[in-house]
């Protein structure tokens, strides 16, 4: 299984408008996630990066035995698009903690 989202808000040129338009789309996937992928499954992610985004990356990141980020060479210089790359889907029993609760680590390396 794998979930493949490349989804985006549409952007209105203000910031605190988008962001969370960002987060708001980024909860969904995230929602998504959780109904659709079976134990080891993978995700890819488009991500825009902001504050509000790196809450929901947190954990996801937490959800998944291995994740790390990249950006694509077709990305424009000054594009904050990036991609989370993330496999080996653990459901909510499974997960690991979430990083800066006791026991959390990071889950670079996918």
């Amino acid at each position: 299984d794998v979930v493949l989202s490349d989804a985006a808000p549409k952007l209105t040129g203000v910031r605190a408008t988008d962001r969370a338009r960002e987060q708001e789309l980024l909860e969904s996937i995230e929602a998504l996630v959780s109904k659709l992928l079976h134990s080891g499954g993978g995700l890819l992610l488009k991500i825009l990066d902001g504050p509000e985004a790196q809450a929901v990356e947190r954990r996801l990141r937490a959800r998944f035995a291995r994740a790390k980020t990249v950006k694509p060479r077709a990305s424009r210089k000054g594009s904050t698009e990036r991609y989370l790359l993330a496999r080996g889907f653990q459901p909510v029993e499974c997960a690991r903690p979430i990083e800066g609760r006791a026991g959390g680590g990071s889950s670079e390396g996918a």
